[in-house]
């Protein structure tokens, strides 16, 4: 396949019921022309909704998105009768800080971990299927959540359905189905680190950045000086075009020029 070199960005999908994720991407990577891309948060086949993607050379930007929290709709089919009251009180018991331990099949390791799950809501019920919306934080698995309500209500149960409806800002509303993807749907890679503190390089310093030098406070035209010792920043040029992603070494609130402030983590081809 030819690439198209220029085509760069990140997609906010609508990954459809049937495909794996991996297949997802492969199609839009061949819609695109392009032969690298990513996804970030994984959505099992029989599972719909967001899906962020990055295509070209922008994909490594996908290691910097911080742990999003989640948002679902699905279904829930209880093994036994129940009440829609005894559903109600199961979702309850299962929101705020949860345990967890990962299903059988998971990619990781089968600890117990901890999660919070911000909303459980109960939306409809009938012929013992209730239909629930959740918000959740990242790491958190549905199919188990699902499951251990049944179990605590004593009649199993199991997830028939779910649509992921949001991954952080992202919202289903705002992305695009496979079908209808155009080049024009590429958002910059800037899109997803927002939520990262920046600082913004002087133009004589970014090619000493590129290469790897050491960083001193006076590369910087302009700092957030809140930044503290091992939080990760992100480094803009002074066009507000992301050029790298960096590691503080100390506290920006008191650094002076003659210091060395911070450490490349990535840098970014533009």
């Amino acid at each position: 396949m030819y690439e198209k070199l220029m085509v760069k960005g990140v997609i906010f999908l609508y990954k459809p019921v049937g495909l794996t994720s991996s297949q997802t991407l492969e199609k839009v990577k061949q819609k695109l022309g392009v032969k690298t891309g990513g996804y970030h948060g994984t959505l099992d086949a029989n599972v719909d909704g967001v899906l962020i993607i990055a295509v070209g050379k922008i994909t490594p930007v996908l290691q910097f998105i911080s742990r999003q929290d989640k948002e679902y709709v699905g279904k829930i089919k209880f093994h036994k009768q129940v009440t829609e009251e005894q559903i109600k009180t199961g979702f309850e018991k299962f929101t705020g800080e949860i345990e967890q331990i990962p299903p059988v099949k998971s990619a990781v390791k089968r600890v117990l971990r901890k999660r919070k799950i911000y909303f459980f809501e109960f939306l409809d019920f009938k012929n013992n299927v209730a239909g629930f919306r959740v918000k959740c934080e990242a790491g958190t698995y549905i199919r188990k959540l699902c499951y251990d309500v049944g179990e605590f209500l004593g009649v199993g149960a199991q997830m028939l359905s779910l649509q992921r409806t949001a991954s952080g800002d992202v919202k289903i509303e705002d992305c695009v189905k496979i079908e209808d993807l155009q080049e024009s749907d590429l958002k910059p890679k800037e899109v997803l680190l927002k939520n990262y503190k920046k600082a913004v390089a002087k133009n004589d310093k970014i090619q000493q950045i590129v290469q790897g030098k050491q960083i001193y406070a006076d590369f910087f035209d302009e700092f957030d000086k809140t930044i503290k010792t091992n939080e990760t920043f992100t480094v803009y040029d002074n066009k507000n075009q992301a050029i790298s992603m960096m590691e503080a070494l100390q506290d920006f609130s008191n650094s002076n020029s003659f210091e060395i402030v911070a450490k490349i983590i990535r840098n970014f081809t533009n």
